[in-house]
């Protein structure tokens, strides 16, 4: 059992104490297109005595108003913008996420009053492309050990100034992911996994779920991630998997 807190709010304000508040609930809402509300919602709760799960329960909907700061180059909500409060999330030490679309969750079409300046009608929103992109997250998760996982910005060694992009990164048992929301470069730490001695890079592409081989490095010393594209909508994450 959870609450389902209206924009920019978590379940913690009011019932983290709760018994029977079994994991809190956040809304980031549909006014935020950086990193900062993710931060002070989702990181907040993950760091909460007594523990509980957090889970991002309403992000940006894709294809809905931004309701707030101007983001990217649209003042509408994208694949882009989906994927980024996805990782955001999953990365910053949530549980588990929740995918929108605007027109779909009002089953909008020309029989109904539109709402929320809504542009479409549901059966033009099935396929788009940051709805495809979810099974992407879930397959990379699926791979590697879940309950192991847990925030990692100390792998991050370059200082993150910009909220709009923000590079996260999260560790768990023989593995780490840094995710680069407009594919920018960073330096990375080698010796976060103590177990390790030589680990296995590779990029993973959140768009469309594929791996590209970087090489073997020792587990020392600092990497330069520098993914192959970037600007916005050029997301990616670094996969150190521990050899």
């Amino acid at each position: 059992m959870t609450f389902h807190p209206y924009g920019r709010h978590t379940s913690s304000k009011w019932f983290h104490d709760a018994v029977w508040l079994d994991f809190n609930s956040s809304q980031t809402g549909h006014a935020n297109c950086s990193f900062d509300i993710f931060e002070n919602l989702v990181v907040g709760d993950y760091n909460k005595q007594p523990v509980k799960p957090c889970i991002n329960m309403e992000p940006c909907y894709e294809d809905h108003p931004v309701r707030g700061d101007v983001c990217t180059s649209t003042t509408w909500f994208d694949d882009t913008n989906t994927r980024q409060a996805l990782y955001w999330s999953l990365f910053s030490g949530a549980a588990g996420h929740a995918y929108g679309c605007h027109p779909i969750w009002q089953c909008m079409s020309p029989a109904y009053k539109p709402t929320g300046n809504v542009l479409n009608n549901w059966y033009d929103d099935l396929d788009l492309p940051g709805a495809g992109n979810m099974i992407h997250a879930r397959r990379l998760f699926e791979k590697y050990d879940y309950f192991s996982r847990r925030p990692a910005p100390e792998l991050i060694l370059t200082k993150q100034q910009v909220i709009g992009d923000m590079a996260v990164a999260a560790q768990g048992k023989g593995y780490a992911f840094v995710y680069l929301p407009n594919g920018n470069p960073v330096d990375i730490s080698l010796e976060t996994l103590p177990e390790a001695t030589a680990l296995t890079l590779q990029w993973y592409n959140p768009r469309t779920g594929q791996y590209t081989l970087i090489g073997e490095v020792p587990a020392k010393g600092i990497y330069r991630a520098k993914p192959t594209s970037s600007g916005i909508g050029n997301d990616w994450i670094l996969v150190v998997d521990s050899k």
